[in-house]
């Protein structure tokens, strides 16, 4: 394994960003197979735009917005889950495909979910059973809540009377 880094060198060595990468990429490997979302066996990881929110994973890329990597990101408290996870939450997408990809008409298992789910199992094993549960188990049990006390989750006639706009970000919220 060979990485790059022009930017943050000391912020990738730091926060041990080339061996998150490998422990995706041998976690992965060897529980769902041999990495498949690439072109040509290669995997360009790209910085973007902090305008460009989050982070993507296209054939052959992932990419993570400009401030993920920033000494302030990954050392804020208040984000739970460190930022570094996000970036092993990209290069997750690698084994299931882009967001919006559905298994079988499945919506909770499609791409995203399966990507979700595997980031817990991979950070259940590199940070130990207590630090996921706080930051992803007990994370969606509180979600799960919150979709609970929607009005229009509750009473989904009525989410067909909103305005688009609203519509699809009630939908957006919930397919997180």
């Amino acid at each position: 394994l060979s990485v790059a880094v022009i930017i943050y060198d000391s912020v990738v060595e730091e926060n041990d960003i080339c061996g998150a990468v490998k422990a995706v990429i041998d976690y992965c490997s060897e529980h769902y197979g041999p990495l498949i979302y690439t072109e040509d066996d290669t995997l360009s990881l790209l910085q973007t735009s902090s305008l460009i929110t989050g982070g993507w994973a296209f054939p052959g890329a992932a990419t993570w917005m400009e401030n993920i990597l920033t000494p302030e990101s990954l050392k804020d408290a208040e984000r739970g889950a460190s930022a570094k996870e996000v970036f092993i939450h990209e290069l997750i997408h690698h084994w299931w495909g882009g967001y919006g990809v559905s298994f079988e008409e499945d919506e909770i298992w499609g791409c995203e979910g399966m990507t979700v789910y595997s980031t817990y199992r991979l950070v259940k094993e590199l940070y130990g059973e207590e630090y996921a549960k706080k930051y992803y188990v007990e994370k969606w049990i509180d979600e799960v809540k919150q979709q609970d006390r929607n009005f229009y989750n509750r009473y989904p006639a009525f989410l067909e009377r909103l305005p688009e706009a609203m519509k699809k970000q009630i939908l957006e919220d919930n397919s997180g």
